[in-house]
C-alpha cells in the first residue's frame, strides 16, 4: 500500500462525512430560503399596500372637504345670524337719537 491509498472503510467514512455535510447544507439552504419573500409576492403586497394608502389618502380629502363644508355651514347658519342678532340688540338698546 501506499502512502495516499486509504480503506475502503476510511473511503466510507469520508463519503458518510461529505453526504452529512451536503445535507446540513442543503437544510440551511432550504431554512433560509423559508425566509425570503417571492417577488411575485412583494409586488402583490405591495400594490395592496399602495391601494390601502389611496384609499387613506381619498378618505382624509373628503374629510377635509366635509370640515370645510362644515365650517361654511356654521358660519353662514350661525355665525352671521347671531352677530345680526347681536348687532341688532345693541342698535334697540341704543334707543333712537
Amino acid at each position: 500500500m501506499a502512502g495516499d491509498d486509504i480503506t475502503n472503510a476510511e473511503l466510507a467514512r469520508r463519503l458518510d462525512a461529505m453526504r452529512r455535510d451536503v445535507h446540513d447544507d442543503l437544510a440551511e439552504i432550504s431554512r433560509r430560503m423559508d425566509s425570503y419573500v417571492l417577488r411575485e409576492v412583494y409586488a402583490a403586497e405591495r400594490l395592496a399596500m399602495e391601494t390601502r394608502v389611496g384609499v387613506l389618502e381619498a378618505r382624509v380629502k373628503d374629510g377635509e372637504e366635509q370640515r370645510r363644508t362644515l365650517t361654511r355651514w356654521l358660519i353662514t347658519s350661525v355665525v352671521f345670524p347671531c352677530a345680526a342678532l347681536i348687532v341688532t340688540i345693541y342698535f334697540n338698546l341704543q334707543g333712537p337719537r
